[in-house]
């Protein structure tokens, strides 16, 4: 093994998965658009196909694009403009998704904090980025409205996503 072949033991360095791709796809520039629009590019012809298997229950692209929408335009109501942070401390579910598709549909990032967090780590990781707006389930709500500001403690906006998600979520303004 030469020198430039020694591993450095970090993945991100390493990137040891790009031995599984062609030389021109590890070469081919990134797409030049958002991962919402190359989504929707790539499956609006498609609106009957499954875009998620959640536990069975299968979601077609119309209908994700559909709560993308919603979600869209429910953030921009919050206030939410492209730019602006917005973490979401959620499991994987749909609604979840649907919220890291709308907030990137809309230019806002997305920042996924760990649900294990404790309320001293979101405190600091809210105040990092500034966030104005938290997603989170009400699982965690207590812990995240904890962590935020007390003048946005009374800001917390209830939303019940649709039947299929079968979850409540919490949208709160963090600061």
């Amino acid at each position: 093994m030469t020198e430039e072949q020694k591993l450095t033991g970090f993945p991100s360095v390493d990137k040891p998965w790009l031995k599984y791709y062609s030389r021109e796809a590890v070469e081919a520039p990134p797409p030049a658009c958002s991962l919402y629009e190359f989504m929707y590019a790539c499956n609006r012809e498609h609106p009957a196909d499954t875009a998620l298997n959640y536990f069975g229950h299968r979601i077609s692209f119309g209908e994700l694009f559909a709560q993308i929408d919603r979600a869209a335009r429910a953030f921009l109501a919050l206030g939410v403009r492209p730019g602006d942070v917005v973490p979401i401390v959620s499991v994987s579910t749909v609604a979840s998704v649907v919220c890291f598709y709308a907030l990137n549909r809309i230019g806002a990032v997305v920042d996924f904090l760990n649900v294990l967090a404790e309320r001293d780590d979101l405190v600091k990781y809210l105040r990092e980025a500034e966030a104005r707006v938290v997603v989170t389930l009400d699982l965690f709500g207590e812990k995240v409205v904890s962590a935020s500001t007390p003048t946005a403690r009374s800001g917390c906006t209830r939303g019940t996503w649709d039947t299929w998600t079968r979850t409540d979520s919490c949208i709160c303004r963090a600061g």
